[in-house]
């Protein structure tokens, strides 16, 4: 079944896994720990340990251990200067735009932080629509929930989705749906179709399958 839909993680993802964008963010939720909870550094730093090895994400950690507002979590701990640590991408632009798949962003953060990520790499423009934290009722990847919701939403078959990640775990739940899926600057394990260095040639990548898919019809 020729593929039709490019769904594409944000963090990491799109750019190189050193940016630290993910540290940024980190820090944030420790420092939302400490002032919504009242705790130190320290017992900020452990609880966020404790929620992420417990639940899998300190959102999922919060949501069953605390009574807070989820939406103003997100916010503070995204609100981040991204443009201090992403560069324009143009070779990711030109490339995207001769992908001819339906492309969206599918990632455990949120809409405006995804907004803003694509902003900065100056590749908005490509992509159709975000699926973010909130689309799939606050549930992480890679539990399987999330990517049967994005499908049943696109109206589409797993069968046509390329699902591309920059860690492997993330691509087991799509691979056993039926999936391609395509890792990005990780250790591919038994899940992953295709392993490249980077979202270039991910891209690229795309391209060339999708092309041998069309001269096979």
């Amino acid at each position: 079944m020729p593929l039709q839909y490019a769904l594409f993680d944000l963090d990491d993802t799109l750019y190189p896994r050193n940016t630290p964008v993910m540290p940024a963010i980190g820090e944030r939720i420790k420092t939302y720990l400490m002032e919504t909870l009242g705790l130190t550094y320290e017992e900020a730093t452990e609880r966020r340990a404790y929620f992420n090895y417990t639940y899998g994400t300190v959102l999922r950690g919060l949501l069953q251990e605390e009574a807070v507002d989820i939406d103003a979590y997100l916010d503070f701990v995204h609100d981040i200067p991204v443009e201090e640590f992403i560069q324009p991408n143009p070779e990711l632009d030109a490339c995207l735009s001769k992908l001819h798949l339906k492309k969206y962003i599918f990632t455990n953060s949120y809409r405006k932080h995804a907004e803003n990520v694509l902003r900065v790499l100056g590749i908005t423009r490509h992509f159709e629509d975000i699926f973010d934290i909130r689309s799939v009722n606050y549930v992480s990847k890679p539990a399987l929930h999330p990517y049967t919701t994005v499908v049943h939403h696109l109206h589409a078959k797993p069968e046509e989705c390329v699902y591309i990640d920059d860690q492997a775990r993330n691509l087991k739940q799509p691979k056993l749906l039926g999936m391609t899926t395509l890792l990005v600057d990780a250790e591919p394990n038994e899940y992953v179709d295709i392993s490249v260095k980077n979202v270039v040639d991910a891209c690229h990548s795309l391209r060339y399958l999708v092309d041998y898919q069309m001269d096979e019809e």
